[in-house]
């Protein structure tokens, strides 16, 4: 008899969903950069592909910041709000896509264990959940997680074809 699992088919699809709407969101951040910089889009990829997710947003901040070069533009102020927004989508992310799962402490939920060394500094699940119930994710968790990356990527969408002239599909 097969020993029970912790990860139900339900958790394993709420991650994959958070992990592809994730991939769709940096997707327009490459049009982004192929507009900004009068590129295309391989080369686009071709520049920015390699260099890690943070590093790609600070170089399209700084872009933004050329572009409209007064901080009270608001513009700019509308993109630093968006790029505020997106480290704790990031993070939510990373758990989904790189996290060791065990058995969480309420019915049907699991708990990421994470730990991140880049850059020498350990970072753990804890200053982000640092309520160990908040640390729990149930598959109805799991997907309000992905709409929530789904709903930023529609209004980064928005933001990159009004302001930066990308032509969406």
């Amino acid at each position: 008899m097969a020993a029970k699992r912790n990860i139900t088919a339900r958790h394993y699809q709420h991650m994959g969903e958070i992990v592809a709407t994730w991939a769709r969101l940096e997707s327009h951040i490459f049009r982004s950069f192929e507009q900004l910089l009068g590129i295309n889009l391989l080369q686009s990829i071709a520049v920015f592909w390699e260099m890690p997710f943070r590093n790609r947003i600070d170089r399209l901040s700084g872009l933004v910041a050329v572009k409209w070069r007064w901080k009270e533009d608001a513009r700019r102020k509308e993109f630093d709000a968006l790029m505020a927004e997106i480290d704790d989508l990031y993070f939510i992310r990373n758990l989904a896509a790189h996290s060791i799962w065990k058995a969480g402490s309420t019915n049907n939920s699991i708990q990421p264990v994470f730990v991140n060394a880049k850059g020498g500094k350990i970072r753990t699940t804890s200053p982000h959940f640092p309520k160990i119930e908040d640390r729990d994710f149930t598959p109805e968790r799991l997907r309000k997680e992905a709409e929530k990356i789904y709903a930023f990527a529609e209004r980064y969408k928005l933001f990159a074809k009004l302001h930066f002239g990308v032509a969406f599909l």
